[in-house]
């Protein structure tokens, strides 16, 4: 009798834990993101809120755009991941190289691209660029690209980066730049022999059974989150779109995913690496993921991640830990964020088309609005 009376008993619990955590998370949810829309700060979301081998909440809201006509968010729903395709994709790229001792942190760049050197370029390294402290600017406008007679659009942006002058010294300040993972999608590339698309699906994607992609069908592209009146599973980012994928990968943006295609990806980090029985990255490869890289600079980067260390992203009491990492993530431009609480195990799957139609909303207030409801109550 003692085996079902316990049985009875974890039933209970659970449908308690259920009452009075997640029931009042999934209304909390709708009442921000029901607002977000009345607003016009997004017209559609998808949001997944769970831990290793767990969800407690999961819904879609709205449509894919404004139109009356449009359709409805779903759990199949695609999304252009944006700079999250920095963390997911290219960061992987790279950590899975490493790991095969193809590349090392501490490579210099001007090693894989020799035009790379002029004054303090040669000595930013792979992991510099990973970090953000490059000193290499932070994006560049389409129009100031100039191709010379039939050279490709992607080799024409590599040969304007390589030749830009560095916006400050290296090491001495992060600054965010999505040129940083133009050179390092390029660098694995040229490690790989492959397409960065092909070694994730084959190395990363597959193992953690995730359907994130950079090339979408037409009719994966009618699944779509719109993100401008013409964009509708075509990349948001200007350079990235003109960069192209046929002769390489942007880097800093080009994935689409659907909000549980991140799952694994949020578990496999939270589980140090591993995701169902499957390694797909080393416990010390995740622990040096999440290490901090600029202490004593303006902000706190691990490799690829962003450090949370300020309210509302993270509790008081974390800001003035410089040797421990509680919180990670990562925000896209096109309104898409992942947030991971490495000490209590849980993760936040937020993704909308934020910038659709004209790119004029904020979408700061909702992230920290939903981001409070999951830190710890004084």
């Amino acid at each position: 009798m003692r085996p079902s009376f316990i049985g009875e008993f974890m039933r209970f619990y659970y449908s308690l834990l259920l009452v009075h955590v997640v029931f009042p998370l999934q209304r909390a949810v709708d009442d921000i993101v029901y607002d977000a829309i009345v607003h016009k700060i997004f017209s559609g979301a998808s949001i997944i809120v769970g831990g290793i081998d767990e969800r407690y909440m999961e819904a879609s809201y709205g449509s894919q755009t404004y139109d009356i006509n449009s359709l409805p968010i779903s759990q199949e729903t695609l999304f252009d991941l944006a700079s999250l395709t920095k963390i997911v994709g290219t960061t992987m790229m790279t950590l899975v190289l490493y790991e095969e001792g193809k590349l090392k942190l501490d490579d210099c760049v001007s090693f894989y691209i020799p035009l790379f050197k002029d004054g303090d370029k040669d000595t930013i390294t792979i992991k510099d660029l990973l970090t953000h402290v490059s000193g290499v600017q932070p994006d560049e406008k389409v129009e100031n690209i100039m191709c010379k007679g039939d050279e490709k659009q992607a080799h024409a942006v590599l040969s304007h980066i390589v030749q830009l002058p560095l916006i400050c010294k290296p090491h001495i300040k992060v600054i965010y730049s999505c040129l940083n993972f133009y050179l390092l999608a390029h660098i694995n590339e040229l490690i790989a022999g492959e397409a960065q698309e092909e070694f994730l699906k084959r190395k990363v994607f597959e193992p953690l059974v995730m359907s994130a992609r950079y090339h979408l069908t037409e009719k994966e592209k009618e699944l779509c989150a719109s993100t401008a009146k013409d964009l509708q599973g075509i990349v948001h980012d200007p350079l990235a779109r003109f960069y192209g994928f046929d002769d390489g990968t942007p880097g800093n943006a080009g994935l689409f995913a659907r909000a549980i295609d991140l799952v694994p990806f949020c578990e496999m980090i939270l589980n140090h690496g591993s995701y169902r029985g499957k390694q797909i990255l080393k416990k010390e490869t995740v622990d040096l993921m999440m290490q901090c890289y600029t202490i004593g600079l303006n902000k706190r980067r691990g490799l690829g991640f962003n450090i949370l260390d300020e309210y509302p992203f993270s509790e008081d009491h974390m800001h003035d830990d410089d040797f421990h990492t509680y919180i990670v993530g990562h925000t896209g431009y096109t309104g898409t964020m992942l947030w991971i609480d490495l000490l209590r195990k849980i993760y936040l799957i937020f993704l909308t088309n934020r910038v659709y139609p004209d790119e004029k909303s904020s979408i700061i207030s909702v992230r920290h609005e939903l981001i409070k409801l999951l830190l710890p109550k004084n």
